[in-house]
């Protein structure tokens, strides 16, 4: 007769916790995918996943959804969140998410990226936002209010990251539209943002009411190499001043 001492499960799915639990024993988190290393299993299953998810809703389907219960605060620079945020990052660019910096990025590169931003937001000069789901970094988003001094009126939306397994739960969507409620109460009446255009998230900048301006070819590289193309887009979000 066998008895089991820990559950090993893969770090996609909550499956593993959830069969430990009445078990009585440990639960491991291991990679398992296709036996790749580790980033390029991540980064092949991510796109693998987009796609399909793509295909998916060209044909009509819908793809479900759980809409995640949330907390949007405002980040504050201190280790704990600084370490947060560069995770966050790490794992987006792994994923494919052209955000300005090449794979693999190191936790120190993150780490010093935004020990600057937060420095910028206790300054003043933007918000960092952060999606709490349970006490754990779920997404985030910066709002620059730092525009040159002929453009008051305008705020820029940059990296808006999601954790993958807190992706498609509404935690952008609610991210988005904390971050226009904030520009808004600081008077700014015009959003400007940009996106990839291989893999960004212009479908859901659109539904959310962004117009779609222009593209610009070969803009940046892809993390994993490779150039693609940036979209931008703008919103009104209140009246212009005369």
């Amino acid at each position: 007769m066998w008895s089991t001492d820990v559950v090993v499960h893969d770090s996609w799915g909550p499956g593993g916790a959830m069969a430990a639990g009445p078990l009585g024993v440990p639960h491991a988190t291991q990679w398992i995918a296709l036996h790749l290393p580790r980033p390029a299993a991540m980064g092949r299953f991510i796109g693998a996943r987009r796609r399909r998810e793509r295909r998916r809703a060209a044909a009509g389907y819908r793809v479900a959804t759980m809409e995640l219960p949330i907390e949007i605060v405002a980040l504050r620079s201190t280790p704990e969140t600084i370490a947060a945020l560069a995770a966050v990052l790490v794992e987006a660019v792994a994923g494919g998410a052209s955000v300005s910096f090449m794979h693999p990025l190191s936790s120190a590169a993150a780490t010093t990226f935004w020990t600057a931003s937060l420095a910028a937001a206790d300054a003043g000069g933007r918000v960092v936002l952060g999606a709490m789901a349970g006490g754990v970094l779920a997404g985030t988003v910066t709002l620059h209010l730092d525009c040159p001094p002929n453009q008051p009126h305008r705020g820029e939306i940059a990296k808006l990251l999601t954790r993958v397994r807190y992706r498609r739960r509404g935690v952008a969507r609610a991210l988005m539209l904390e971050a226009e409620r904030i520009a808004a109460g600081r008077g700014r009446t015009l959003l400007t943002l940009d996106t990839a255009t291989d893999g960004g998230a212009g479908p859901l900048y659109e539904r959310l009411g962004y117009v779609r301006a222009g593209v610009i070819p070969d803009f940046a590289l892809k993390p994993h190499g490779g150039l693609c193309g940036t979209i931008i887009y703008w919103k009104r979000i209140g009246p212009p001043d005369a």
